[in-house]
């Protein structure tokens, strides 16, 4: 099926020289993610792509070949390059990837954490075992002697919220906070220099509700942190601005 060319133009961006491939190759991963372009869409050919982009055709088929070897698109000889169905592995892969180069997304996905780990640290608190509490103690000690080295933790920080996934054994959970974990690690660097005392002592509460296996608190304690690290956030990027 062949894509309306107003639609299909209204994303593409024009791409600067440096490692074009790829940012073509983002471009045509997120107009697959958001839908923009569907499973059996025929994309145009190379030659006309490459008008649109303002690239060379070399450049439009190593992203063609790039995203053909990530399984999204079918290049088929003397007929066209089309939109594949996705396997779940591979939409996994791709939204990460997506996640990570859009930084207008960090605000989503920190609601995102605000929306499912609150109820993450409650399910934690009811499955909670010693083993996993000791682990808990050992990365905030080891932040603590981080942060008095001058290190903000990020490492720690992400590991602290990664522990109280596994604590649930639920591997979807798991997955889906390794995902959002990557994807903030440049955003985490920053808020934890802003304010990263207080990130810690949001982790120290979270902790205590968990050693006293108390879900209803390690939930709230969980929402206060998660709220203090949306208003840090917003607060840098008011000073950006």
């Amino acid at each position: 099926m062949a894509i309306k060319n107003t639609e299909f133009d209204s994303h593409i961006q024009p791409v600067e020289r440096h490692r074009v491939y790829e940012k073509i190759s983002e471009q045509i991963n997120s107009m697959i993610l958001d839908g923009i372009l569907k499973p059996g869409d025929q994309l145009p050919p190379e030659r006309e792509l490459a008008e649109r982009f303002k690239v060379s055709r070399n450049s439009v088929r190593d992203a063609l070949r790039t995203l053909e070897a990530r399984g999204l698109l079918e290049i088929r000889q003397g007929g066209g390059t089309y939109v594949q169905a996705t396997k779940a592995a591979d939409l996994y892969q791709n939204m990460l990837e997506v996640m990570v180069q859009k930084k207008e997304m960090t605000g989503a996905v920190l609601q995102l954490r605000l929306i499912i780990e609150p109820g993450v640290a409650y399910n934690a608190a009811i499955n909670s075992s010693q083993k996993y509490l000791v682990k808990l103690e050992d990365i905030l000690a080891k932040h603590e002697e981080k942060a008095s080295q001058g290190d903000p933790g990020v490492e720690e920080d992400s590991l602290f919220h990664k522990t109280i996934a596994e604590m649930t054994g639920n591997k979807l959970l798991i997955h889906l906070l390794d995902m959002v974990n990557e994807s903030l690690e440049e955003t985490r660097d920053l808020l934890l220099k802003y304010n990263e005392g207080s990130i810690r002592k949001g982790h120290r509460k979270i902790l205590e509700a968990l050693q006293e296996r108390n879900p209803e608190k390690a939930r709230d304690a969980m929402m206060d942190h998660l709220m203090e690290v949306i208003d840090t956030y917003e607060f840098v990027e008011l000073k950006n601005e």
